[in-house]
């Protein structure tokens, strides 16, 4: 139960986070580190895309913690490590930068598949499916509506892109929440935050 309850946490900002780097990578590498960067737009996209993977790995490994088999993290990381290696040495050879990043996410994961195999034969994992759709709706959705504005809107400054991201952000907050189990479950959360910043005593 508490690995299911993880799980949507874990991927809340990630997942409208590719989104927005998929709508924005020129725009960021343009703006902030010149035009020359923008070449690496699809490689900062590909990367974003592996912290999807990552969210997930690192329940999946504080679970095989939690349970006492820090030996199945240890091999997992020693596959990812190798996995690594290999498909950069192949892919960046192939596709520079871009096999690079792509690489890097590939292995990320198989490590994360290995883990969630491993914790599955000690534990049931119940992955929330409708909560996981809500989250990738309210992606698209805040996608979808950036795309519109950013397609009558050019984006010329730092300000304007940041307004944009902003915007995004908060259309994304009003859809998410627009979902009773995650609003219930992010209104848990805060509560803890507050009372774990506001009401420790010393002991």
């Amino acid at each position: 139960n508490l690995i299911s309850k993880s799980i949507v946490p874990s991927i809340i900002i990630i997942v409208p986070a590719f989104f927005g780097v998929v709508l924005f990578s020129t725009d960021i590498l343009g703006l902030i580190f010149g035009e020359e960067f923008t070449m690496a737009a699809a490689a900062l996209i590909i990367l974003v895309a592996g912290k999807v993977p990552r969210a997930i790995r690192k329940i999946t490994g504080l679970s095989l913690m939690g349970i006492d088999r820090p030996d199945l993290v240890t091999k997992a990381a020693t596959v990812e490590m190798f996995a690594n290696l290999i498909l950069n040495l192949a892919l960046i050879y192939q596709f520079g930068i871009i096999g690079a990043a792509l690489g890097t996410s590939l292995s990320m994961a198989f490590a994360t598949v290995l883990r969630i195999h491993y914790l599955s034969q000690f534990v049931t994992i119940r992955i929330p499916y409708r909560q996981v759709v809500w989250v990738l709706f309210s992606s698209v959705g805040m996608f979808a509506v950036l795309y519109f504005v950013k397609e009558v809107v050019q984006i010329d400054t730092i300000t304007q892109l940041l307004l944009l991201i902003f915007s995004g952000a908060a259309i994304y907050g009003v859809l998410i929440l627009l979902y009773p189990p995650i609003r219930n479950n992010v209104l848990e959360q805060t509560r803890s935050i507050i009372a774990g910043v506001f009401f420790q005593y010393p002991s």
